[in-house]
């Protein structure tokens, strides 16, 4: 593996870290979009219920978590599935509605 392959697989998983720490910390069912790894860092989509809002000073708390998160040593693997176990997955396990929009756009390509 290179060295950017690597660094992007790093960057991926640290934004799925992120969706974690977010919902532990924030709001356990917000809504996630994307989380893609880019070229300086990764990032995730979040919608969360009306109301709640992220300040500045919940930032400190979220990272700690992303810390205990990876110090937590959870294995992060790829899972591949055809098109009707990752509709099943995301509609009544995950619950994601920006999820399922997206397998549903990329089912139809």
């Amino acid at each position: 593996m290179t060295e950017e392959n690597l660094l992007y697989r790093q960057r991926h998983s640290l934004a799925h870290i992120l969706a974690q720490a977010v919902q532990r910390t924030q709001q356990a069912n917000v809504e996630v979009g994307i989380g893609p790894a880019i070229d300086n860092g990764a990032y995730y989509d979040f919608l969360f219920a009306e109301g709640h809002e992220v300040k500045e000073e919940n930032l400190k708390e979220i990272q700690n978590m992303m810390q205990k998160i990876i110090k937590e040593n959870q294995e992060i693997i790829k899972i591949e599935a055809n098109d009707a176990t990752a509709k099943e997955l995301i509609n009544h396990i995950m619950k994601q509605q920006y999820k399922e929009e997206m397998r549903a756009e990329f089912a139809s390509q």
